[in-house]
């Protein structure tokens, strides 16, 4: 899945608040 690729470069990208969201999923 592309998300799943979009994961590893959100982390790198968005900021430590999106990064809790993103984990939080």
């Amino acid at each position: 899945l592309a998300s799943v690729r979009m994961i590893p470069w959100a982390r790198r990208n968005l900021n430590p608040t999106a990064q809790a969201l993103i984990v939080s999923l």
